[in-house]
């Protein structure tokens, strides 16, 4: 953190034998969320969201035991959203703040990609066997999925496709 008025830097996150990434800033700059880690392990990052005036004693935990990326917070700063891995597929995840509740957008079938929001519609990149690599809006408010792209639609047409049969242990 610096002091506007002195110039001075104060560290903001850190300790001994811990990782930091993928830090993002709230729109009105309130908040900070990241992910932090043990180092020298293999372990998955924990979420945290923290408010940028408080300290790390005011930090709170997303519980999710999948590796997370991507990660874009919503206008009015009650939710974040990710993608992360999950039995085979990516998942596109909508994390609650008020609850800590994670909640994916959908399937493990399917495969989610880059992705931006704007009020309540997110847009992100989805790729699936029977059509894949297209646009896809969401609205956030209610859930309604909508492909808006026809990248592929006649390319595949065109192929025999093969399904792939899921095993999950």
């Amino acid at each position: 953190r610096i002091d506007k008025s002195t110039g001075g830097v104060q560290l903001l996150l850190g300790k001994k034998g811990q990782s930091y990434n993928s830090a993002s800033v709230s729109p009105s700059g309130k908040w900070l969320a990241y992910q932090q880690g043990a180092t020298s392990f293999v372990r998955v990052p924990q979420l945290y969201i923290m408010p940028l005036t408080g300290t790390e004693k005011e930090v709170f935990a997303i519980p999710y035991d999948r590796n997370k990326g991507g990660v874009l917070w919503n206008e009015t700063e009650s939710a974040v959203y990710f993608t992360a891995q999950s039995n085979g597929g990516v998942l596109l995840n909508k994390a609650d703040l008020a609850s800590r509740k994670v909640s994916s957008l959908n399937t493990p079938e399917e495969g989610a990609g880059s992705f931006s929001l704007k009020g309540n519609t997110l847009l992100y990149v989805k790729t699936e066997v029977k059509n894949p690599f297209e646009l896809y809006s969401i609205n956030t408010a209610n859930g309604q999925s909508t492909r808006i792209s026809a990248f592929n639609e006649n390319w595949v047409k065109q192929k025999q496709l093969s399904y792939p049969e899921k095993f999950t242990f």
